[in-house]
């Protein structure tokens, strides 16, 4: 019981614009897990997320909410429920849109099945006409009509995202803003005072380089050296190469005092030699999930860095992540640098990630 009152809880309560990678895909699971207890243990979980479900109208935030949960959870009832309150969205917000992703999210039905029993629940809930209707005109929408539609609407999602919900801005919106309007956003940065004002900014520019001048970042570090404020600081920085920047890195390399996240830093500030630095700080990592996200970023380095020296923090990576995806991708950025160990191309073929694509 202590398990489904704080799971409840967490439906209640947590962040869903999190950005974190870790973070986003726990918010899913969580969600689904919530599912699972509502049909073997306990329904008053369902009925939480649906509450959570219902409750959900800002914009940013119901773009991260997985409402393919709520499908998942009711069946053709949940998805009725879903398309109904996303007419009703796009019918208060023109400027809104959805796509049709939700109409296979109901386990074992196609498409057009789904498709159907929205047009068959209209009358009784007009508003999915108007969703069905904005499907139909996405799908008719040129690639280059839909490109220009989406960097139309990206600026004003990611202002209502920093300025009215105080939140993190969607990644997909961000990577479609043009130069002059990352110059606004960072002139609004500047301006603000508190972290908490700051951090909105923060999360765009951990997608988009920051276009002024990097001591803006630098100077509002927080003294508190690993705190979430100064990671997101990290993020924003990791796109550029200066001395002071190699300094923070090289702390981090030698430093245990210094969090993991500073290594993003060496994506533009790498040297030959830190790939034995970079062993000698992730093998002290004991937690498998602190051990997954740290070694993405350095997955990320190497994606940023080809050199013979990735070898030894890659083979660890290989040798240590149960993941077959994050196995896979540390064997191909052994193969770009060319130092591919024999033994381990010819195990690949039988790893369980390989095994399993084939299966597909």
């Amino acid at each position: 019981q202590a398990v489904i009152n704080a799971v409840k809880h967490k439906v209640k309560t947590v962040d869903i614009t999190d950005e974190d990678w870790s973070a986003s895909w726990s918010v899913t699971h969580l969600f689904y897990l919530a599912v699972k207890i509502s049909h073997e243990f306990d329904s008053s979980v369902g009925d939480e997320l649906r509450n959570r479900y219902e409750s959900t109208d800002d914009q940013t935030a119901y773009n991260y909410f997985p409402d393919s949960c709520i499908a998942f959870l009711d069946g053709a009832e949940g998805l009725v429920r879903a398309a109904d309150r996303r007419g009703k969205m796009l019918s208060a917000h023109n400027d809104w849109w959805f796509g049709d992703l939700i109409l296979t999210d109901v386990q074992g039905m196609e498409k057009e099945e789904a498709r159907t029993i929205l047009e068959k629940a209209v009358p009784s809930h007009p508003d999915i006409q108007i969703f069905l209707d904005q499907i139909d005109r996405l799908n008719a929408e040129s690639e280059a009509e839909r490109n220009e539609r989406e960097k139309a609407s990206a600026f004003e999602l990611v202002k209502n995202a920093i300025e009215k919900s105080k939140r993190a801005v969607p990644r997909y919106a961000a990577k479609r803003l043009t130069q002059d309007e990352l110059k606004y956003f960072a002139a609004r940065f500047k301006k603000a005072k508190s972290q908490k004002e700051c951090e909105p900014f923060l999360s765009l520019f951990g997608y988009m380089p920051y276009p002024d001048d990097i001591g803006d970042l630098l100077k509002k570090m927080s003294v508190r050296i690993n705190s979430s404020f100064n990671k997101w600081l990290v993020y924003a920085l990791s796109f550029f190469s200066a001395p002071e920047l190699r300094a923070l890195a090289e702390k981090a390399l030698t430093n245990e005092k210094y969090a993991h996240f500073y290594l993003n830093l060496l994506a533009k500030n790498y040297r030959d030699g830190d790939g034995e630095k970079i062993v000698r700080r992730i093998s002290k990592i004991k937690n498998e999930d602190a051990f997954h996200s740290v070694q993405l970023d350095i997955e990320k380095i190497y994606e940023e860095n080809t050199t013979a020296d990735c070898l030894e923090p890659l083979l660890f990576i290989y040798h240590t992540v149960r993941c077959g995806m994050c196995r896979t991708r540390a064997a191909e950025l052994m193969t770009k640098a060319g130092v591919l160990p024999d033994g381990i191309r010819e195990e690949l073929p039988f790893d369980a990630q390989t095994l399993e694509g084939a299966e597909e």
